[in-house]
């Protein structure tokens, strides 16, 4: 079974992030008392552009690249990176994804498929560009799959975003697991999800 959830308009190369993803993630390097090792990472010369990124501020993907593979020097083991996802994603989704719960049960229509299909909402809240799509593979499984985002390419994002993925699939089930199925080195990477 492969039944579309979610089409791509098309091949959309991603160009920015916004800074509210870059300054979250700055907070929970502080909170594991690596602030210190992080900006020798990143070095001088993008060290005064990353401390000036404001939450509202959309930050270049060149420069968002700089700052993910810094971060996945300093935390390189995959299970914490997909928890920091899933915390991230507590703190900078839930507001947005209060309202669209709300938005969504007044419909009746709360479930893991209807997050699914409305998934390019909270992806463009957070980026411009990259190419979303998302299929069902089974009664309570799908894959969500994602390319042209050179970010992907780094282990820190990816595992992060699957954490932000199943994160917000849990408004609709009280039960979601996820895992990065497949990731390609080019900018793509293939989720695999199911839910109770």
């Amino acid at each position: 079974m492969r039944e579309p959830l979610l089409t791509p308009d098309g091949p959309t190369p991603l160009t920015h992030l916004r800074g509210t993803a870059v300054v979250n993630s700055l907070r929970v390097m502080r909170e594991l008392g690596l602030g210190d090792r992080y900006w020798p990472a990143v070095g001088v010369a993008n060290e005064e552009e990353l401390r000036s990124v404001v939450a509202q501020s959309w930050v270049p993907v060149e420069l968002a690249l700089i700052h993910y593979r810094a971060i996945d020097e300093l935390v390189p083991d995959p299970e914490e990176q997909w928890a920091i996802g899933v915390r991230s994603a507590e703190r900078l989704q839930a507001i947005y994804l209060r309202t669209l719960a709300n938005l969504m049960r007044a419909t009746g229509a709360l479930t893991v498929e209807r997050v699914l299909e409305r998934m390019r909402s909270p992806f463009d809240r957070m980026m411009k560009g990259g190419t979303i799509a998302a299929v069902r593979t089974g009664v309570k499984d799908a894959e969500v799959l994602l390319s042209d985002m050179p970010v992907l390419d780094i282990p820190y994002f990816r595992n992060g975003l699957g954490g932000w993925i199943v994160s917000g699939l849990k408004l609709g089930a009280p039960s979601v697991r996820g895992r990065v199925l497949r990731a390609s080195g080019r900018g793509a990477a293939t989720y695999a999800v199911s839910w109770v």
